[in-house]
Formats: C-alpha cells, structure tokens, sequence
C-alpha cells in the first residue's frame, strides 16, 4: 500500500507521519511512508492545507491530525477494498 503525508515540514506534520506509523505497526503491516514536500506535488495532488495523508491516490483527511483509531480505521477500510494488494 502506498501511503503519502503531505509536509511542510511543521511539528503538526511530523505528529501525523509519526501516528500513521504508529498504526502500520499496531495493524502488523510493512508499509513504507513517503513524505511528499515539494509545494508544488502538494498542490498537485489536490491538497490545500497540511498536514495531510494519502492512500494511493485517495487523500484521507487534510488540515488535521486525525485519531489513531481513525488512521486505524482508514487503512483498514482501504486495505479491503483494494483486496489487499495496494
């Protein structure tokens, strides 16, 4: 699964790719987290306030931190409907 946090390189930001890989590690995945900081990919990929995070090509929540749970709870839904193999 590709996962992407779009960074400006902010505390908020780094909170959110740390509790992105706090949830990879509690759901026993092996994901890789690319940090995207380039303002102009961020804005190409339709992101208009950080922090925020991307499955794939889906953008999950923007302008916040979500919860664990919440993250949790994304990567899991994503997982499924991907079957897996994303």
């Amino acid at each position: 699964m590709k996962i992407r946090v779009y960074d400006s390189g902010c505390s908020n930001c780094k909170a959110l790719v740390h509790r992105i890989q706090c949830a990879i590690t509690e759901l026993g995945g092996q994901c890789v987290v690319e940090e995207v900081h380039d303002a102009d990919a961020i804005s190409a990929a339709g992101v208009d306030e950080t922090p925020a995070w991307g499955i794939g090509d889906d953008i999950m929540s923007t302008g916040i931190i979500p919860s664990l749970a919440q993250i949790k709870a994304d990567l899991l839904t994503h997982c499924q409907q991907s079957g897996g193999n994303n």
